[in-house]
This record gives C-alpha cells, sequence and structure tokens, in this order.
C-alpha cells in the first residue's frame, strides 16, 4: 500500500495527497488550488494511517497519463498512415519501355493473359498505357507531398504529447529541496 500524507488548506481543511502526484495541484473544497510539495517536502507532511488511507479512494489515472496515452495513440495512427503512404506513392509515367523488357514480359503469359492484353490494345490502341499522365501524375505527386507533411505534424504531435508529460514529472521533481 503506497504511503499518504495530509496538506493542509488555509481553510483547517486537510486533504490527503499520494507521492506520485508530486508537483501537481489539487483543488480543496472552499475552492482554493494547493500544490503537492515535492517528495522531500511531502515527508514532512503528517502521514495517513493504513485504515484511514483504505477508507477513501482516489483516482489512479492523472493528466499526465491521458496526454502520454494520447501522445502514444497518435503515434500509433501516424504509423499506420506512414505504412498506407509509403504503399501508395504515385508512379512516374514511363517514357518508353525497352523492347528486350516487352519481349522478356510477353514470352511468359498464358493464352488467356495475352487474350485479356490483346483485348485492352484493341480497345485502347498500342500508345496507351496504364500509368497516369504526366499532369495526373504532378497532381498526385503534390497529393502524396502535402500527406507526408501531414505525417510530420501528426508524428511530432505524438512526440510531444508523449514526452511532454514525462518532461513535467522530472521538471516537478527537480525543483524540490
Amino acid at each position: 500500500m503506497t504511503a499518504r500524507y495530509l496538506l493542509a488548506c488555509s481553510c483547517g481543511k486537510k486533504i490527503p495527497v499520494e507521492p506520485r502526484k508530486a508537483g501537481e495541484f489539487v483543488r480543496c473544497e472552499c475552492g482554493a488550488s494547493l500544490e503537492i510539495p515535492g517528495l522531500l517536502d511531502m515527508a514532512k507532511l503528517p502521514r495517513i494511517e493504513a485504515e484511514d488511507s483504505a477508507a477513501e479512494s482516489t483516482a489512479t489515472w492523472g493528466v499526465r497519463q491521458s496526454l502520454g496515452l494520447l501522445g502514444v495513440l497518435t503515434l500509433g495512427l501516424a504509423l499506420v498512415f506512414g505504412v498506407l503512404l509509403i504503399r501508395n506513392h504515385p508512379k512516374a509515367p514511363d517514357s518508353e519501355v525497352p523492347a528486350e523488357e516487352i519481349r522478356l514480359l510477353t514470352q511468359n503469359l498464358s493464352p488467356l493473359q495475352t487474350w485479356q492484353h490483346w483485348r485492352y490494345f484493341k480497345q485502347y490502341g498500342l500508345d496507351s498505357t496504364p500509368l497516369p499522365s504526366k499532369g495526373e501524375y504532378a497532381e498526385s505527386s503534390r497529393r502524396w507531398r502535402l500527406c507526408l507533411a501531414a505525417l510530420v505534424i501528426f508524428t511530432t504531435a505524438g512526440i510531444a504529447l508523449s514526452v511532454v508529460p514525462l518532461l513535467a514529472t522530472r521538471g516537478s521533481r527537480r525543483g524540490s529541496p
């Protein structure tokens, strides 16, 4: 069982606090906002006995933990978004396919595949290509770069949300004598 201490308010009430909340703020029933002292100063406060602490329940999840979880979830979404972004990178239009490559590709076609290709070229012509035109490629590349910028922003936000609660914890402990 974790140790608990009583923090006195100017109104005379005593608020139970735990060491893991050091450096945070707690609100008294009178409306006053009290800063929970650092660990060394907290040890000087009156300690609550074990039977008293069992009677009162406190929340074990704070703002720092919520921000950390939000940061981790944001990083997870950024990772999924990044994988999708990399898999859907636009393909550049080829100016010309070498004849040797065409010969190698067509040697291994089955009769059904040959017939499907013949139908495609009969309908669209020999100059048609399933690759995008240069204008379409430029537009899809622009959209892809915008998505990449959004990925960088999401990743930065996720890192910030994950790290800031940790830094705030270190700062509150460092400030205590």
